[in-house]
């Protein structure tokens, strides 16, 4: 876990290293790939340490996606999704 936190770490310094190089030499495309391939690889590094570090579920908490689906978190994208699907209609009706 430590090997992966120091990747991690190391990671976010080469990205910026990288990017900013990549910027100040007007964006070769061998840099602008090399700094998406490295953004990948960090994506990818950070979610397996997230998925490696998370808590575990409350021993009574049901398992499955069910029982994470209703966190406040997704009661409010759902209301926006809704809120934006509510007002389609009304905008395509005044354009037209």
């Amino acid at each position: 876990m430590a090997t992966a936190c120091a990747i991690a770490a190391f990671g976010c310094c080469e990205q910026v290293a990288l990017g900013i190089t990549t910027l100040l030499t007007y964006v070769p495309v061998s840099l602008g790939s090399a700094h998406q391939a490295g953004a990948l690889t960090l994506f990818s590094v950070v979610l397996a340490l997230m998925h490696t570090l998370r808590r575990p579920l409350v021993a009574g908490a049901k398992a499955g996606v069910a029982g994470r689906m209703f966190t406040p978190a997704a009661a409010l994208a759902t209301i926006g999704v809704w809120a934006v699907v509510l007002q389609a209609p009304k905008e395509t009706a005044a354009m037209a």
